[in-house]
């Protein structure tokens, strides 16, 4: 009988605190994978695909936003942008808040989440946002 093969789903969620920085530096879907991968982690699988839906959406509509200026000048408007994914972190985290807490008593021993997964939710989501934040700009819209 072989081990079993470590899986990068089997650790620990990662904690509030990234959940609402990932939200604000990166954007709101970088932020709502994580939570969304936090509820597989904590065994509310049900919860998965509609987190990451409803934040990928709330990223393309608040990049809407963002190009149509109903956000504000182009150099307000990025940064009421950053302050409008960091409170919807704040409402990621806020929504995990008890079962989170509830997991970590239950699972002390647990290893820790690492940063493999979220480094590869980084890099393409801010890719794409610097991407599409530079082609807005390019082409006057900001």
């Amino acid at each position: 009988m072989s081990a079993k093969k470590p899986n990068l789903l089997d650790k620990s969620p990662w904690s509030r605190n990234t959940l609402i920085g990932f939200s604000a530096i990166v954007n709101i879907a970088a932020g709502g994978i994580l939570a969304g991968i936090n509820w597989r982690r904590m065994g509310k699988n049900h919860l998965v695909w509609p987190t990451i839906f409803a934040s990928v959406f709330a990223w393309i509509v608040s990049m809407f936003l963002l190009w149509r200026g109903i956000l504000g000048e182009p150099s307000s408007g990025r940064s009421v942008l950053m302050l409008v994914w960091g409170l919807l972190g704040c409402l990621l985290s806020l929504w995990q808040k008890n079962e989170y807490q509830a997991w970590k008593e239950s699972h002390p021993e647990a290893q820790p989440a690492g940063w493999s997964v979220p480094l590869l939710v980084l890099v393409p989501f801010a890719a794409l946002t610097i991407w599409w934040v530079y082609s807005m700009i390019k082409a006057g819209s900001l």
